[in-house]
């Protein structure tokens, strides 16, 4: 971990590989960040864990635990930098492109048919909760490019002498001209790591570590620091319309997605496959359509109808089916839905009292309308009602109890808790869908908020037990038992998603001689290499890229080709590729040589003894199939040196 200090005469932090330090004069720097870029790299921590969280016992509730434990530790962190990081975050909500629109579709196409979904439904909006909640500012502008919303926030919240920076790994971000985003390479930063921060004195003493450990943000600037091949340059005039005095404060009011679907000019509902079942039993979207309707009706759209887009598999003839309808909010169930027997003076006579709601008919629009005003059991009900609908969950109706369990913690389980929250959500005021779902989950526990409490005691005297320092995030009550539960019977995965700082976000030194800059191997580096069975890196790209260059031009200049490996050069023979004779002091280019055997000389000031040297030689045998033979062998030729 790199560590950092504090001089206590200036309290200046010595970081000077953090882009936050260049043409600092110590004061706060906004920092605007692109929030869903970092999504699965940090928040939800599932890049770390290879492709299919779910596949990896990894259930929803588990990542949404470790959203919020590491937007705290993030936060923590900006506020303990030197100089102070005001982070701002930014989560797009739609796009304006007919190109983004395209690839979006591609990609719930391609999850639809593969049965795959990486991340569970919402985590957008649970982020966005989660950020809010912590007390940090969230922008979120439908219909608008979230890049451009970057960087015009870049541009507004910068100041003269003390220009603000952005978090994003998109090299998109290179592609706006000075008129908008001035200074972009010492500006723009495409990764972060952190770093463990030490109190030393400025009187030589040593540095005293806290009990609470105390880590700060560095900033790794891109190592590109270039737009992407094809893509324009983008300028102020090519910007959405703003305005700084109302545009800051208009841009950060969180909003429900149901309530833009009304307040828009479109009423066009647009979604994906929120699951990877999907394709064998149907979209849970379309599914929860007639509580949706009851939504759109308790917010204001009395009549008229909503456009919904929604993704659905096509059995027969083997494809995806985007399913466009106009659905009428008037207050009747989709034709798809069998309201034989219910009266129409029952569809529209919604004065029926909450005591006949159990009683009440679950295919009339008047059971839904009264679900939502049912604030206390309502959630509940709804929850029930969906799952009821869904074939994934009366599928396991004649199954045991773990399969039943095992379903509810999937993500299709989960996504059915975020589609009741989101409802409910909507037509509350002051609720977020993220408070909604953990109240409903806590609902759905057997276990009171006492046993949490205990639990929560436990999860973190447990850390302390490991760490030996005290937990600077401590776990809230509401996960704190689900944590305990990994710390004795979960994988080590799923252990390390709650570790903060997470391993694949602290830095690492580069070795090469004359630089020391700090790098970072993020999550899904880390599980390529670890697949393929390669060490981590010891030297940052740059350096890497450096070394590689230099080691083709030399290769070359050898009479081989650049970019070839070291063995094999032009005009050696397929046996033997690259040989040197003892008498070749000047080898004529292109030419093979024979090789010379290569001894262990003594040292000039150390001189190894026979059995050093032997276990030396022998560990570049270890292939030998008789290593004892080898080390015999090999005994009897050192003691001849």
């Amino acid at each position: 971990r790199g560590e950092v200090a504090y001089g206590m005469s200036s309290q200046t932090l010595l970081m000077p590989d953090s882009l936050a330090t260049i043409g600092s004069d110590g004061s706060p720097r906004f920092l605007v960040v692109d929030a869903l870029n970092l999504l699965t790299d940090y928040f939800l921590g599932t890049d770390a864990l290879g492709p299919g969280a779910q596949k990896n016992g990894i259930d929803a509730w588990t990542l949404l635990e470790v959203m919020q434990r590491r937007v705290a530790g993030f936060l923590d962190a900006c506020a303990s930098s030197t100089p102070q990081l005001i982070p701002h975050f930014v989560i797009d909500a739609g796009w304006k492109s007919d190109e983004a629109a395209s690839k979006w579709r591609k990609r719930r196409e391609l999850e639809v048919r593969s049965h795959k979904r990486g991340i569970p439904l919402s985590c957008d909006t649970f982020l966005a909760d989660a950020l809010r909640a912590a007390g940090a500012p969230v922008y979120q502008v439908e219909g608008e490019d979230g890049d451009d919303i970057v960087a015009l926030l870049a541009h507004a919240l910068a100041t003269p002498g003390n220009d603000s920076l952005v978090l994003s790994a998109d090299r998109d971000m290179f592609r706006y001209d000075d008129s908008v985003l001035p200074g972009a390479p010492t500006r723009v930063a495409s990764d972060f790591s952190f770093a463990n921060v030490k109190l030393k004195n400025t009187f030589g003493g040593k540095a005293t570590p806290s009990s609470t450990p105390t880590f700060a943000i560095c900033l790794h600037p891109s190592p590109t620091q270039r737009r992407k091949d094809g893509v324009s340059m983008r300028g102020m005039g090519d910007m959405p319309a703003f305005d700084k005095s109302t545009d800051l404060d208009k841009w950060s009011v969180g909003q429900s997605k149901l309530r833009v679907v009304v307040s828009g000019t479109k009423n066009e509902y647009v979604r994906g496959a929120c699951s990877p079942e999907t394709r064998a039993c149907g979209n849970l979207h379309g599914i929860s359509r007639p509580l949706r309707l009851a939504v759109y009706r308790a917010i204001g759209l009395s009549s008229g109808s909503v456009h919904e887009h929604l993704p659905e598999w096509d059995e027969i003839n083997q494809v995806v089916r985007w399913e466009d309808v106009d659905v009428d909010v008037s207050g009747v169930v989709p034709v798809d839905v069998d309201v034989s027997g219910v009266s129409s003076s029952s569809q529209t006579d919604r004065s029926i009292s909450p005591e006949t709601l159990d009683t009440c008919d679950t295919s009339s629009a008047l059971f839904f309308d009264r679900l939502l005003r049912d604030t206390v059991s309502g959630p509940k009900k709804a929850l029930q009602w969906l799952r009821n609908s869904d074939p994934s969950y009366t599928a396991t109706a004649g199954m045991d109890k773990q399969s039943q369990i095992n379903e509810e913690k999937s993500f299709r389980g989960f996504s059915r808790v975020a589609i009741v929250a989101e409802c409910f959500a909507a037509v509350a005021e002051n609720a977020t869908v993220l408070g909604t779902a953990l109240a409903m989950r806590r609902d759905e526990s057997d276990d009171g908020a006492s046993d949490g409490a205990s639990a929560s005691a436990t999860a973190n005297a447990t850390a302390d037990d490991s760490q030996k320092v005290k937990d600077p995030h401590p776990l809230p009550s509401y996960c704190a038992e689900r944590y305990a539960e990994h710390t004795t019977s979960v994988s080590a995965k799923i252990k390390d998603l709650f570790a903060f700082p997470p391993e694949s976000h602290v830095s690492l030194k580069c070795a090469m001689r004359g630089c020391s800059a700090r790098f970072v191997v993020s999550g899904g580096e880390r599980v390529f290499l670890f697949e393929k069975n390669y060490s981590l890196p010891t030297r940052c790209k740059p350096c890497r890229d450096s070394r590689k260059a230099s080691r083709g031009s030399q290769q070359a200049g050898r009479g081989g080709f650049a970019g070839a490996p070291p063995s094999a050069s032009p005009g050696a023979s397929p046996g033997n590729t690259s040989t040197r004779t003892t008498n070749s002091v000047s080898p004529v280019p292109g030419t093979a040589v024979a090789l010379r055997p290569r001894t262990l000389r003594p040292s000039a000031t150390t001189v190894p003894t026979a059995s050093e040297t032997a276990q030396a030689m022998a560990a570049l045998s270890v292939k030998d199939a008789d290593f004892k033979d080898t080390i015999d062998r090999i005994e009897k030729y050192a003691k001849s040196l």
